[in-house]
């Protein structure tokens, strides 16, 4: 500690190597408490040196913090800083060497944040560690703003029901189920910044990284999640200054550990790769003639009309089935174009048109493999002109539907369709939120043909057709390379 008194002098030693040209301090001095006192603040490289915007891991004795106290290098925060939110009758501390947050009962009054903030860029990620307590709900992840107002956050959410659940899309106090948790299981958490330009298209290698700011992807581990697994990508979010929080609804207490930002993005190329990307922007004519003009194609195969299928084409930067009425030929109704992506488990999304007024029957088709004996082998959802939406099993041509609603689309209208597929577990959101889930999807569990799926349709229905992969092991090897083995 060093008090007022003395700072004159002080700042003149501090100041004087950097004067002639060396910075051999890494530290600052910032204001302490209210006492006039001045604390000295590491700029820690943990574990090989690595620079941290944000580091706590509250390796310190126990404690319990108040209402706007903000937690320095002595309350378990080694570089940057965190703000207490404690309004009514929660708790926020230290107990046996991790964050301990006690909810008052009701959200926004008690949690903490990171004081500076966090300038948004692609790749800036916020790691955090959150052990699942079934009596009481938690979140960790960013804030659009300097407060822990939920309704302004970016985050994972642990509810009382074992969901896993995150912010669909731009901040909100919505969220849309994505998984499950098991109470006591610590979970290591992964929001990371941008992924997406102004016009919602995924970033692919050889793009302006620095267009590519808007979005996030959400990244889990531990559990059943055995490596790190994508868990949701949204598109929209263009803030410039995020703050890294947290905050627990009922009175019970949830432990959170080891909070981390790195300075240095992680690797563009690693985290955000996409399997396959087509926006239908260049090219023309038949689908499957234009392997060229895919925006990016990881497996070099293109797209694949189905045998006997000859009418998928591109019609005004869309993808369309160009062709009115039932299908010729061994075809039946199963018209559809796919591309093989090597994997069972994805996040793929594409915008699909509810054509109710006209013949079109649109969707998306995965989890497809070669046909045996007379009849196709996928999975595929369909929004159809009855009214239903719906998922079904196709074996052999014979579709048995796993789930339904009543889909209440409007006609004419464009639609994101996200289809989650991780193990046995598949759920479909239109527009981010969660319409079709089945959980018992053992059927073509490894196939890996994905694509478009229409009755017959000449619509211009199908559009920005995206595919990421839920988990790469080199995800795994950047994440640890550039936190120093603390994930």
């Amino acid at each position: 500690m060093i008090k007022k008194s003395y700072l004159h002098i002080m700042l003149t030693i501090l100041l004087l190597p950097y004067i002639v040209g060396f910075t051999p301090y890494p530290f600052t001095l910032v204001p302490h408490d209210a006492h006039g006192w001045y604390q000295r603040i590491e700029t820690v490289l943990p574990y090989g040196g690595l620079a941290t915007d944000l580091y706590a891991p509250f390796s310190v004795a126990d404690f319990t913090a108040t209402n706007g106290q903000v937690l320095y290098s002595t309350r378990g925060v080694q570089s940057g800083s965190l703000t207490v939110v404690d309004t009514a009758g929660g708790e926020v501390g230290v107990d046996t060497g991790q964050l301990k947050i006690t909810g008052s009962g009701t959200w926004d009054e008690t949690g903490l944040r990171e004081t500076g903030g966090v300038t948004k860029a692609l790749g800036k990620a916020f790691f955090g560690k959150l052990t699942h307590n079934t009596l009481a709900a938690s979140l960790l992840g960013l804030n659009n703003t300097t407060g822990i107002v939920r309704a302004n956050g970016l985050e994972f959410e642990f509810d009382v029901s074992d969901n896993l659940t995150v912010v669909a899309d731009d901040a909100s106090a919505s969220h849309i189920v994505v998984g499950t948790v098991v109470d006591a299981t610590e979970y290591k958490l992964l929001v990371l910044q941008g992924g997406f330009n102004s016009s919602a298209i995924p970033f692919y290698t050889g793009q302006t990284a620095a267009d590519h700011k808007r979005g996030f992807h959400y990244f889990i581990k531990n559990g059943t999640f055995t490596t790190w697994t994508r868990a949701w990508i949204s598109s929209t979010n263009n803030t410039t200054t995020l703050y890294p929080y947290a905050q627990v609804l009922e009175a019970s207490a949830v432990n959170s550990d080891d909070w981390y930002v790195p300075t240095l993005p992680l690797n563009v190329d690693t985290m955000f790769q996409p399997l396959f990307l087509d926006t239908f922007n260049t090219g023309s004519g038949s689908l499957d003639a234009r392997d060229a003009d895919i925006d990016y194609d990881s497996s070099g195969n293109g797209w694949t009309q189905r045998v006997g299928d000859a009418d998928w084409r591109i019609d005004t930067n869309t993808a369309e089935l160009g062709v009115v009425g039932t299908d010729p030929g061994n075809n039946g109704t199963f018209r559809y174009v796919y591309v093989d992506v090597g994997v069972g488990d994805f996040i793929f999304e594409a915008d699909v048109k509810f054509d109710g007024g006209g013949s079109g029957i649109n969707g998306v088709m995965f989890r497809g493999s070669a046909e045996t004996g007379s009849g196709v082998n996928l999975w595929h959802y369909l929004l159809h002109t009855n009214g239903t939406e719906f998922l079904q099993e196709v074996d052999d041509g014979s579709a048995t539907t796993r789930d339904s609603a009543v889909h209440g689309a409007v006609d004419n209208t464009v639609y994101k369709i996200t289809v989650i597929a991780n193990g046995t577990t598949i759920r479909i959101y239109r527009d981010g939120a969660l319409k079709l889930e089945y959980t018992s999807a053992t059927f073509n569990q490894t196939a890996t043909q994905m694509g478009l799926r229409a009755v017959a349709t000449d619509d211009k229905a199908f559009d920005n057709v995206a595919i990421f992969p839920t988990t790469d092991p080199a995800w795994d090897a950047e994440i640890s390379a550039k936190t120093g083995n603390v994930y």
